[in-house]
Formats: structure tokens, sequence, C-alpha cells
């Protein structure tokens, strides 16, 4: 016979000591088994994302604006399923006390399988061979499949590597160019892009990658694949290089707003053009993949509602750098309070009381990086086992108070009953 102890929800002192659950918001939806797997925990429930203090959510949320989060006073932790974060606001997040994270390499296979997928189909002419059938011509002499050399990845993280490695093998070389250098086979972006046969964008973030100018150096005959940002790829200088006449091909999956603005004159010309192939944002919507990525944010989920822990991966972006935490082992409390950085300020409270008079066992204290001047932090304490949640919840409310938190709770912990 043995038992453990586990967490049971938190006491946040509104009426009685009973535990309540951590409530979690979906608001984009989240696969069923994930949900399910979800509720199964003790103490956890489901709530809109106006109480919510956790949320999983997709590309459809925006928390973009103070006023985004300001409408969920309560969140403290969202984690964005998927390999992108740009529609969470970093700086607003972090002056708001709310811990990021997001779920990369989920569905890189997916993503690189996608744009493979553009590949092929540009290298043997699928569309051009479908569209001559539709008119009723047979034009095998004139559609001959195109020889694919050399293979240029922008990009070279997760997906990007999984790109050379499903696409790697149909070329004869692969060349990539990567924000961090040592990457980097090439001496710099234009000789992949003068050189490449294909080139597919995988980089991260949001921001213009290709130029006008950059756009002119591809050589003709290319491919160009983008799988990451519309706007990694300059719309007018992307419709000048498909005017050029020159066989340049563009395929895409991801747009300059989505969807697209149908009266974009622009965007117009572009998808109507014959060397245009595009998806409507799907390379990521494979149901297993659906699956797969409710697992994984469900897992990041549960452990800042259960232990505190925040961006187990130390994922570069977030508002807070890895902090994991142990699962409590002992029945009892632990407060997780997310604050603005006060360097020296937590020194004066604990050395001011002690550890011992307040019945602390451990405290650990992180910060993450400074947006727009801002620097959050999460500190975290157990106490030990003997302290109940009134005295606990006395405790928790003296230091919120000292640090000005944004938000605060208090963990507890149950043994569950025995099993065989």
């Amino acid at each position: 016979m043995n038992s453990e102890v586990s967490y049971i929800g938190d006491i946040n002192g509104n009426g009685d000591a009973s535990p309540v659950p951590f409530r979690v918001a979906t608001p984009d939806g989240i696969d069923d088994d994930a949900q399910e797997y979800l509720l199964s925990h003790d103490g956890i429930e489901m709530s809109d994302l106006t109480n919510a203090q956790g949320a999983i959510i997709r590309s459809a949320t925006k928390l973009k604006d103070a006023a985004a989060f300001e409408a969920a006073p309560n969140l403290a932790y969202v984690v964005r399923s998927g390999d992108g974060h740009d529609n969470i606001d970093k700086p607003e997040a972090s002056a708001h006390g709310v811990a990021t994270v997001n779920t990369p390499g989920v569905s890189s296979r997916d993503v690189a399988l996608h744009a493979n997928a553009f590949i092929t189909s540009w290298a043997r002419r699928l569309m051009e061979g479908s569209a001559s059938l539709r008119r009723g011509q047979w034009a095998k002499k004139e559609l001959k499949p195109r020889e694919l050399n050399t293979l240029g990845i922008i990009g070279y993280g997760n997906i990007g590597k999984q790109a050379e490695k499903i696409s790697g093998p149909l070329f004869e070389k692969v060349l990539r160019f990567d924000a961090l250098p040592d990457r980097n086979n090439v001496k710099n972006i234009d000789e992949l892009l003068e050189t490449s046969t294909v080139i597919c964008i995988h980089a991260a973030g949001k921001q213009e990658i290709l130029t006008p100018e950059l756009l002119n150096k591809i050589g003709p005959g290319t491919l160009l694949v983008n799988t990451s940002r519309g706007s990694n790829v300059n719309i007018n200088g992307l419709l000048a290089r498909l005017s050029a006449d020159d066989d340049f091909s563009y395929a895409t999956d991801v747009f300059w707003g989505e969807p697209p603005n149908p009266r974009g004159q622009v965007y117009e010309q572009i998808r109507r053009h014959p060397n245009f192939m595009g998806t409507p944002h799907i390379a990521a919507s494979r149901i297993g993949n659906q699956k797969d990525l409710g697992r994984t944010a469900v897992a990041r989920i549960l452990e800042f509602a259960q232990h505190g822990t925040v961006n187990p991966d130390d994922i570069q972006g977030h508002t807070l750098p890895k902090i994991e935490l142990r699962p409590r082992e002992e029945v009892g409390g632990r407060v997780v309070l997310l604050h603005e950085s006060k360097p020296g300020k937590l020194e004066t409270i604990f050395d001011g009381t002690g550890d011992k008079q307040m019945n602390i066992q451990r405290n650990t204290n992180d910060q993450g990086a400074k947006f727009s001047g801002h620097r959050l932090a999460q500190t975290v304490f157990d106490f030990e086992s003997d302290v109940v949640p009134e005295s606990a919840l006395k405790i928790m409310r003296r230091i919120e108070s000292e640090l000005d938190a944004y938000h605060t709770r208090l963990l507890w912990y149950a043994q569950k009953p025995p099993t065989a």
C-alpha cells in the first residue's frame, strides 16, 4: 500500500479556506481527448477567458494590446499552441504579470511536409498538367519535370531542420542561412538566393526578410516556398518579381493578413498569377497533429497549475525563462507570485522576518528579460507541512502586498487515498 501527495486546488481566502479549482480557458478550442485528459486531474476546471487563470490559445485569439489583457484580469499563464507566438504582445504580457510559452516542434514535421508537397508539385508540374488536361490538351512534350539542384533554407530551427531531412535528399546540395551564424553554410543570404533552385522560408518571427532588393537577387526559374509568415516577403516586391516573366514561382501557406483581403489589388494579382500556388494556412492542421498540439499544450498548463513550472524548455522570446519546480512531496501549501522584478526587495522581506519565523521551507525567485523597460519575475516558496491554510494566507498576503504582485496563488496539496 502507498499514498502520494497531489495538487487539489488553490486556496484564495474568499469565504472559507477550502481549495478551488485552477481555471483554464481554451477560446480557440483544443482536441477533445486533450481536454478530457486536462479535466481528469484534480483541481482543474474550464472557464471563459474573462475569468481564467491559464489559457491555451491558437492563432485566432489575439492578445495584442493592454485592453486584451485587462479583459482577462486573472490571467497568469498563456500557452500558445503551435510554433508561432506573435499573436501575444510580450511587453503587454510582462506589464500585466502574464507568463507566456508556446509549443514549437510539435507541428514542425507537418509544416516541412507541406513545403515538400509544394516542391514536388512544382518540380513534377502537377498544377500545369492538371490545368492542361482540364482544357482538353495533351501537353506531354511541353511539361518536362524540373531539375532539383540546390535547396536553400532560410531559418534553420526546428522546421528548417525537418525541411532538410525531408526535402534535402531530393537535391544535390542544401544551403542554410539563419540569424544564428553558426547554423549557416553560406557567406550571406545573397549567396543562397542567387544559387538555389528552390528557396524555403522557415524563419522565426514576422519581420520582413525578403525585401524587393533581395527578391530581385533570386534567379530565373526558381521556386520560393513560404510556410513561415506572409509578412516575411514584401508583397509589392513579390508581385514585381512574378511579373518579370522568367519562370519564377511562389508557393505559400501564409498570407499578409488572414484571410487575405479579396479586394487587395496586389494580392489579387499575385493570387491569379499562373506561377502562384497557395493553401489557406493548413500546413499544421492534420487531425493527428492537432491531437499532439493539444496534449503538449495541456502538459504545459498542468505543470503551471499543479507546481508553478513555467517555460520548461527555456524557449526564447517569452516573458519568463525556464522555471522548473519539483512537485511538492508533503501535504501543505506552495505560494506562486508573479510580480515586477524588484532587486533586493525579496531579501529585505525574508531577512527581516526570516524563513523560519514564516515557516517557509524553501524559496526561489526568477526573472525574465526586459520588455519595454519592464521585467517580470516569479517568486515561489513552500510552507512547512504543519502550516494551516489560514496562516499560509496571512503570510502570503503580506508578501503579496510588499511586492505589489500582479497574481498570487496558494497551491494546496493533500494525500491521495492509498492505492494497492
